[in-house]
């Protein structure tokens, strides 16, 4: 069934840049575009506590305790802690030999995975490194699942997905043409393939697959309440959204962005996206009335919050 694209209301301080990243910040919100990362107090409220121009683009980040873990896309070979506060850097872990591409976080570790095909664990107050893993192809995208690690590289068609237990033994999965990858629950993880969902039981190495209705690459998955997957393919100038009923599996709802989606988060159950015009989307979904998924943008409304715009130093 589809669903109108209906606008509510707009607000974006990114200015038309593509948002590349959204991330949890305890009850806040982190995203970055065009080099800007804006922590939120109130995401839906449009309610902004802070703005750091990070001068360079980023390829991961991710909210650690009162502090923010980055990498860049550049030339750098390093992991850095950023203190959103004094917005100086307050820790670097090095130890890759290529540029990162993801971080995660585990306990009181940090995980990164680079273009040197390791990943590295590092403890996140004194950024020494614990552990060094290898991987049969570059790794920039990681996610965690109960105590294991998953790392695979949406980039290169012909990788799979690698699972390290903490003693660090490594399985690998093989996934054709996967594009992401997240955990549902500690023994259940969906991906992302060419026009399929596939959910993988990690006990049996199991796969069921859900048909989409075209061939695109799924580049966005999660999970929502109610047994319902969500699943996001970039078109030509625009994004297929599908959320599908697992159990069936079925199609509950489908609709399409108005523009391409670069980023995307589940949040209390809301799905958060940023999209290549600078927009903000929230994609609202109640199990009691599954077709009633609703798409609201905040857009093109800049006001002054009162809040000093500050520049990285360090």
């Amino acid at each position: 069934m589809s669903i109108p694209n209906s606008i509510q209301r707009t607000f974006s301080r990114h200015k038309n840049q593509i948002i590349n990243l959204i991330e949890n910040f305890g009850t806040r919100i982190v995203t970055e575009g065009g080099r800007v990362v804006h922590i939120w107090d109130d995401l839906q409220k449009g309610t902004l506590s802070k703005t750091i121009d990070l001068k360079e683009h980023i390829s991961s980040i991710k909210p650690i305790e009162n502090n923010i873990a980055l990498a860049f896309w550049g030339l750098t070979c390093n992991v850095f802690i950023l203190d959103p506060e004094t917005c100086e850097y307050v820790q670097k872990f090095n130890g890759h030999t290529g540029p990162v591409r993801a971080i995660e976080v585990l306990g009181n570790k940090i995980i990164s995975g680079s273009t040197d095909k390791t990943i590295q664990t590092w403890n996140q107050m004194t950024g020494k490194s614990l552990s060094t893993w290898k991987a049969p192809w570059p790794v920039s995208c990681i996610r965690t699942i109960g105590n294991k690690i998953l790392g695979c590289d949406p980039l290169e068609t012909k990788s799979g997905l690698c699972i390290w237990a903490e003693t660090g033994n490594l399985d690998t999965i093989a996934i054709p043409e996967i594009y992401c990858v997240e955990p549902i629950d500690d023994n259940t993880i969906l991906h992302g393939a060419l026009g399929k969902i596939g959910i993988l039981d990690l006990r049996k190495n199991h796969s069921i697959h859900l048909l989409s209705s075209h061939l695109s690459p799924i580049e966005y998955i999660g999970s929502l309440s109610g047994n319902a997957l969500i699943g996001i393919a970039n078109l030509p100038g625009k994004s297929l959204i599908q959320v599908w009923d697992f159990r069936k599996p079925e199609i509950l709802s489908q609709f399409e962005s108005p523009a391409p989606i670069t980023a995307f988060k589940i949040v209390n159950n809301i799905a958060v996206v940023g999209l290549t015009n600078g927009e903000i989307a929230f994609l609202n979904y109640t199990p009691e009335k599954p077709t009633n998924f609703v798409y609201s943008s905040l857009a093109n409304i800049y006001k002054s919050f009162g809040n000093a715009r500050k520049t990285l130093r360090g």
